[in-house]
């Protein structure tokens, strides 16, 4: 007996393969969880608010500081209560700088540099130009109003804080710029790499994909935070050991290129200091480094070892004390406010975090002779 008509089509149709079923599943899976992502993400963009990236682009002073930038982490050592580091709306550190017009009676205080003075380790008012801000209120009196701002990055060189100083600072008429550079162009010019053009860092590459999804998913900041929350430090992450760019043959050391670049802008920042009126505030930087080099601190020692075994620790002495003698007689040569902090310093772990960052100790020095610095020229 045959069948009906809807039987045999039901009859003819092929069983789904199992592969086809796994497929299915799969897809749909797939499916259910991207939107569960987006919703997640929706939810996110309601009850989340906005995280600003890290640094901006400048057109002519390449990456800084986002503006109205509160980030909390813990610090280097990933010890104590969580810090904010805050930004103002101009995108420097410290909380009197408002306008960009300087009001009648103010005096300011710009600083540019690296790490040590962008003082990522220590809330505002522990930074160096915190304190320096609390030592100037206290020399200069009520009829004074000080403010400082901090435009220092870290892991910048001198190239860098020309740049700032030049595009960024001047427009907010500075009266002082306090200028802490030199050891991360010591280090730059270990690296056989060192370019004075920088070719090879206009060279661009594509972005990876990570940094799209953290710039832009609300998800992605939300993990950021609670990753920080938890002791990871955005500044710290990237060990001073790696390379972007493996070297395959070291070349014979030469120190000089990167000497001469780094004289070079020292040179150009004075010129563009004179010829608008700022006085410049040049200081000598303290490190660890010492010839010999006692075991207790040795075992702090991070960025010495940065290309390896390429210059020895007293070979870094020698360098960083020829830089610094060029800072001091820069600075003697030009009229320039010299403060030589560096033998303030000890060379010890309660000096020093690590080759050369401070530590609070440390900090509460260097600003006392900063801010001595600037009070006696006041004075004269």
């Amino acid at each position: 007996m045959l069948g009906s008509p809807a039987m045999l089509d039901a009859a003819s149709k092929p069983t789904p393969a199992p592969r086809s079923r796994l497929k299915l599943l799969v897809l749909g899976a797939v499916l259910l969880a991207l939107a569960c992502v987006a919703g997640a993400e929706g939810l996110a963009r309601v009850f989340v608010p906005y995280t600003p990236p890290t640094y901006a682009q400048h057109p002519y002073a390449s990456h800084v500081w986002s503006p109205n930038l509160s980030l909390s982490y813990r610090t280097r050592r990933g010890e104590g209560e969580l810090m904010t580091l805050e930004t103002d709306a101009f995108g420097f550190r410290g909380k009197r700088l408002k306008t960009l017009e300087k009001p009648a009676g103010t005096v300011r205080v710009f600083f540019v540099g690296a790490s040590v003075i962008a003082g990522v380790d220590y809330t505002e008012a522990d930074s160096i130009p915190g304190l320096v801000e609390s030592g100037l209120d206290e020399r200069l009196g009520a009829g004074v109003h000080v403010e400082c701002a901090n435009a220092a990055l870290s892991g910048v060189g001198i190239q860098h804080s020309f740049s700032t100083f030049s595009h960024l600072v001047l427009p907010f008429e500075p009266d002082y710029l306090v200028l802490y550079e030199g050891i991360n162009d010591e280090l730059d010019a270990v690296d056989p790499r060192f370019d004075p053009t920088h070719y090879g860092q206009r060279i661009t590459t594509p972005q990876p994909l990570a940094n799209w999804f953290n710039a832009h998913l609300r998800l992605m900041q939300l993990s950021a935070r609670i990753r920080m929350s938890q002791g990871a430090n955005p500044f710290t992450q990237r060990n001073p050991n790696d390379v972007d760019r493996p070297i395959t043959e070291w070349p014979k050391l030469d120190l000089e290129p990167g000497f001469k670049d780094w004289r070079r802008y020292l040179s150009m920042i004075e010129a563009v200091a004179k010829a608008t009126g700022v006085k410049l505030v040049i200081v000598t930087q303290g490190c660890l480094w010492q010839d010999p080099m006692p075991d207790a601190e040795r075992k702090l020692l991070r960025y010495a070892f940065r290309f390896g075994d390429r210059i020895t620790v007293p070979e870094l002495v020698k360098n960083h004390r020829r830089y610094m003698e060029e800072v001091k007689a820069f600075a003697r040569a030009g009229g320039h406010i010299l403060v030589d902090a560096e033998p303030l310093l000890p060379k010890d772990a309660a000096h020093f975090i690590d080759d050369f960052h401070p530590t609070l100790e440390s900090n509460k020095i260097l600003a006392k002779a900063i801010a001595d610095g600037i009070a006696n020229d006041r004075k004269r």
